[in-house]
């Protein structure tokens, strides 16, 4: 009876061992399909960046590139607003304001050599042109009374206007890697850290055009490499 009561207290110890380290492999392979099956965030954080600041240091233009849209943050010259770009099937870039997807900005179309700015009818807002050592800005197709960025040495920049006549220049500094974009008086209207030689930023001078469109016209001349 004793040899009985003997076996069955040892089978009675293995059989609550047996149970009480089940919970714990139920939990570690719960841990680690919650983990595996976390999805990762298309587009949450951004490619290339580009921060544009005043002389006095205020953020002026953010550009952000994401996997699948691009976000411009503008502070300048009174305008406050940030706009949001996303290709449609056409290969197309419409420019949003972030806070009301309805407001479009403009919808940009490219060809080989030239960008148009378009609104939502279609109609030409602006056409930038380049060749080998300008870019000329219209609201026209013939190109007619256009702005320009024309490269005079491989540092340097003129922005010039309608008329022909400099209003100011952009000019890399490769020793410290800023670009900047300067008025006729030598002021200091944008900075940009950590940049190679571009005219892109130097359309901030043409006043005549909406803030809004100048930045859109900075991120896409940037990204044709001028």
């Amino acid at each position: 009876m004793t040899r009985f009561i003997s076996l069955l207290t040892i089978f009675a110890a293995f059989f609550l061992l047996g149970c009480g380290s089940q919970p714990q492999t139920n939990s570690n392979t719960t841990q680690v399909t919650t983990q595996a099956a976390t999805p990762s965030v298309k587009g949450e954080e951004p490619g290339e960046k580009f921060k544009f600041k005043t002389a006095n240091d205020a953020e002026a233009l953010y550009i952000k590139r994401y996997s699948d849209h691009e976000k411009l943050e503008i502070d300048f010259s009174g305008e406050k607003i940030t706009l949001k770009a996303k290709a449609n099937d056409k290969g197309r870039l419409k420019y949003k304001s972030a806070s009301d997807e309805n407001n479009l900005i403009a919808e940009v179309k490219y060809k080989q050599d030239s960008i148009k700015l378009v609104d939502q009818n279609e109609k030409l807002l602006y056409k930038i042109k380049f060749s080998d050592d300008k870019i000329k800005i219209s609201d026209n197709e013939e190109m007619n009374n256009s702005q320009e960025l024309k490269g005079k040495s491989e540092e340097k920049t003129e922005i010039r206007d309608a008329e022909g006549k400099e209003i100011g220049n952009v000019k890399f500094y490769a020793d410290n890697g800023k670009l900047k974009v300067k008025d006729a008086q030598e002021n200091e209207i944008l900075i940009l850290k950590n940049a190679k030689n571009s005219a892109a930023p130097g359309v901030i001078l043409f006043n005549n055009i909406p803030v809004s469109l100048r930045c859109i016209m900075v991120n896409e001349i940037l990204k044709k490499g001028r």
